[in-house]
């Protein structure tokens, strides 16, 4: 028996120096071509490296939550950073993590019109004062200023799952395709924060580690590499970017709901102005994708106006058409307790 321990050892001890001296020979190769090379330049650190975005920027306003670098989302909020953040760093009230067995825990995921917590906490009011329902709901709003359908797969899968949500809805922006496959730097005052890939490839199996992306050329090579692979692989189904990224992000979240018996809905939030002001492809991709996943969702357009005068009364700002007022979160809030009102619960623990 001491024998086979031995030499079990010694062939796993084999395997990891074999490792160790293959990527000291590999990381010994970037050093040995000419710096002028286009191939070592591909894989200078300068390359990844960007003064934009800047986290600062997202830190102005002392009422607003603060963020930080995260190599999962690219930026998060920091718990109890603002009287709106919570100690889990989402926005609105906190729950206990530990779920009472009469409660139904519905997770939000969204970007700033989320972040609102208007139509979250409508939601929830209406939910919590229907006696029909059958349960006692809690809403967690993990919705963030600026994210896209990438960081809510991301989020889910890397953070939102500890949360033993039973549904999982995910508020929609109607531009939450238009990602931007691009490695990126986040800076604070001091400098560097660290990096985040935007994308939808590699990221999603596996985040960015700080420590080796900064110092190895060859993880960089190998990173790069593979994330392209992956990439090239899946966008030879698609021909348009956005239908892909949609449809990568939005299979994964499916996924992981359908993995733990969690019911899932999309809401699709309007934009602002008619429909004949729209890019043609954004809405007509979103409404494309959630069809071909066979994703439940509802499409806010059938309870907004349809004429410029009334949705430009229902902005949050005069010249922004992607922020609804209270108003408009309202119109959100009832058409979700009405679609939910008609779907029976079921209780997935």
């Amino acid at each position: 028996m001491k024998a086979f321990l031995y030499n079990k050892f010694k062939i796993i001890a084999v395997f990891i120096t074999a490792c160790i001296i293959s990527l000291f020979l590999a990381e010994g190769i970037f050093y040995i071509i000419p710096k002028k090379n286009n191939f070592r330049n591909a894989f200078e650190l300068s390359k990844f490296e960007s003064d934009n975005p800047n986290i600062n920027t997202l830190n102005q306003s002392d009422w607003y939550p603060k963020f930080r670098s995260s190599s999962i989302l690219g930026y998060e909020k920091i718990p109890n950073s603002s009287p709106e953040a919570n100690s889990y760093g989402m926005t609105g009230r906190e729950y206990k993590i530990k779920k009472e067995k009469d409660v139904f825990r519905i997770l939000v995921l969204g970007d700033s019109i989320t972040e609102f917590d208007w139509y979250v906490r409508s939601l929830e009011n209406m939910l919590n004062n229907n006696s029909q329902m059958g349960y006692k709901f809690e809403l967690w709003n993990a919705g963030v200023c600026g994210y896209e359908v990438n960081q809510y797969a991301n989020y889910l899968k890397f953070k939102g799952m500890q949360y033993n949500p039973d549904m999982v809805i995910v508020g929609l922006c109607l531009n939450d395709f238009n990602i931007r496959g691009t490695l990126i730097t986040y800076k604070d005052k001091e400098g560097f924060v660290g990096y985040y890939y935007s994308g939808y490839g590699l990221q999603r199996i596996l985040p960015i580690n700080n420590f080796f992306f900064r110092r190895l050329y060859f993880y960089r090579f190998l990173y790069v590499t593979l994330d392209n692979f992956l990439m090239k692989a899946d966008k030879e189904k698609f021909i348009d970017e956005r239908i892909r990224t949609g449809t990568t992000c939005l299979r994964e979240i499916k996924n992981l709901c359908n993995s733990h018996n969690i019911q899932l809905l999309a809401a699709i939030f309007p934009y602002l102005k008619p429909v004949e002001e729209y890019d043609p492809e954004e809405y007509k991709n979103m409404l494309q994708v959630l069809r071909g996943l066979g994703i439940d969702f509802i499409d806010f357009h059938s309870f907004f106006p349809k004429d410029k005068e009334s949705l430009e009364r229902l902005r949050n700002f005069k010249d922004d058409y992607v922020h609804p007022s209270k108003e408009g979160h309202e119109i959100a809030a009832k058409a979700l307790f009405d679609y939910l009102r008609r779907n029976k619960f079921k209780s997935s623990r």
